[in-house]
């Protein structure tokens, strides 16, 4: 019987209390969670951003949009949608769908409260994302995170 390799991808963002002397409480100290809402990105399909031209035009890339309840470092992960990596064929499993999410990569941002935008271009660590579906989540630390689809074309 062949087995089929399975891999399992944990991403862990571990928060440390802030210092005493003089910093301001940490969200998970005054029990109170760091709230995210509206992510966004516009817009939600989009070329990789291009080098500058002859003339300096830049073209491509999206911003991402998101509301804080208070200020927080958020953590902003690319990932591709959920999907099957594999199928099980053995005769007790039939073709079970095994879930699978590939991170491209990871980046954070220090956000104040209210709307944040910052600007992606469509690449990781100075490389162009492939034309497809991506999926980014934006967790704060000591809060929930929310999650939003976009397209490279």
């Amino acid at each position: 019987m062949r087995r089929m390799p399975v891999v399992v991808v944990l991403l862990l963002v571990l928060s440390l209390p802030a210092s005493t002397a003089g910093a301001p409480a940490s969200p998970a100290a005054t029990g109170s969670p760091v709230a995210i809402s509206g992510l966004k990105l516009t817009p939600d399909h989009f070329r990789v951003r291009a080098k500058r031209g002859p003339h300096h035009v830049l073209s491509g890339g999206a911003r991402i949009s998101f509301v804080l309840s208070e200020a927080a470092e958020v953590h902003l992960v690319v990932a591709a949608p959920p999907g099957c990596a594999s199928e099980a064929k053995t005769a007790k499993i039939a073709r079970a769908c095994l879930p699978m999410t590939k991170i491209y990569g990871l980046f954070s941002v220090t956000g104040h409260a209210g709307r944040n935008t910052i600007f992606f271009s469509g690449k990781l660590r100075q490389r162009p994302l492939r034309p497809g579906t991506y999926r980014v989540g934006a967790t704060p630390v000591a809060g929930r995170g929310a999650t939003a689809t976009f397209t490279i074309l």
